[in-house]
């Protein structure tokens, strides 16, 4: 039997170029020519961002709201944030007071169950009755203090001395008012009626200074008078106007350094300074005869009507009628005889 036919050598070379391989090997080679092409030409370095990552949009939801009674949210900033009302109330220090944009159920249960929260919702109940104690305390105590100070204003206006106020505390203590059935919170010492008669005058004289600024015009009524230890004061009423309505109310009566009309005038003048009136304002001046206060040339009124020309002096309407009574006593025998018996009787 013949055996296989011998190919020749260029059929044999020729075969291997048109099988698959050698043309798999080709392409491979000039795939490869193609990159030693590429490598030769030189490409920009240009960076490539990396791809953005889309982030996960995160909100408040109505419902938590619901099931955690204590959040809050408010818009700060733009962006929604979280607050804790019962950690805020006890001044507690934590995410959830600062304001917390973690909008997660997670963050919620965390701060739930944390030191800071579960002790401020036991704080609350009792500060919630800690408040309420001191309110009633406060309001009790108010009550007391309010009936002692209408006590101070009833004996200062009625000219009873301070060293009265216990007894009259005493007093009504005895008939059982309802401020002074017991002694907790009622005052004893001389120097709290001071106290208190200190606070009294400082809101008359704001209630006389309102008074005073809505009068256009201001009439003063001065004397001289003396202390128990015989220090001169000066005593001083003004006259308002409001509306066509004319009130008189007493001013203070102030130390004076000596009674020359010189020292009265600068001392009058500070004290109208004190309760902002403008010697423009000043119209007229009441006093009695005496030259220190009616003096043409030297006296109080002529040194006011210096600085207002249009302010008037009037000499006082009772000074004249005590004056009237002198004269008229003199003329008349039975008046003297009864002034001189009365005398006698009085210096027995």
């Amino acid at each position: 039997m013949a055996g296989p036919r011998q190919s020749s050598l260029k059929s044999f070379f020729l075969k291997d170029a048109t099988t698959p391989d050698a043309t798999h090997k080709r392409g491979a080679a000039a795939a490869a020519a193609a990159a030693d092409d590429d490598r030769s030409v030189p490409v920009p370095d240009v960076p490539i961002p990396p791809p953005e990552k889309r982030q996960k949009s995160r909100v408040f939801r109505s419902d938590w709201g619901e099931k955690f009674t204590w959040l809050r949210c408010e818009v700060v900033s733009g962006k929604e944030t979280m607050f804790c009302s019962h950690c805020e109330k006890a001044g507690r220090r934590n995410g959830f007071t600062n304001g917390s944009t973690n909008l997660r159920m997670s963050a919620l249960i965390e701060h739930s169950q944390s030191n800071d929260h579960v002790s401020a919702l036991h704080l609350k109940p009792q500060q919630v009755v800690m408040k309420s104690h001191c309110e009633k305390a406060t309001e009790t105590s108010k009550k007391k203090l309010s009936s002692q100070l209408k006590i101070v204003f009833h004996m200062a206006t009625h000219v009873i001395p301070s060293n009265q106020f216990v007894a009259q505390t005493e007093l009504l203590r005895a008939l059982e008012a309802p401020d002074f059935v017991t002694t907790d919170g009622i005052y004893h010492h001389s120097d709290c009626v001071d106290d208190m008669e200190k606070a009294l005058e400082d809101v008359v004289m704001n209630q006389k200074q309102e008074k005073i600024k809505r009068s256009d015009f201001v009439g003063l009524i001065i004397d001289e008078t003396v202390n128990i230890t015989v220090n001169k004061k000066l005593i001083v009423y003004l006259k308002l106007e409001r509306e066509g309505k004319v009130e008189t109310c007493f001013l203070g009566n102030y130390d004076v350094d000596c009674g020359n009309a010189r020292c009265i005038y600068d001392r009058l003048v500070a004290v109208l300074r004190e309760i902002d009136v403008e010697l423009s304002r000043v119209i007229g001046l009441g006093s009695d005869g005496a030259s220190v206060m009616m003096g043409r040339h030297g006296g109080v009124g002529a040194l006011l009507k210096q600085v207002n020309p249009f302010s008037i002096q009037v000499h006082c309407v009772a000074h004249r009628a005590a004056l009237a009574a002198l004269d008229a006593e003199k003329s008349v025998d039975n008046i003297t005889s009864y002034k001189n018996t009365i005398s006698s009787v009085y210096s027995f």
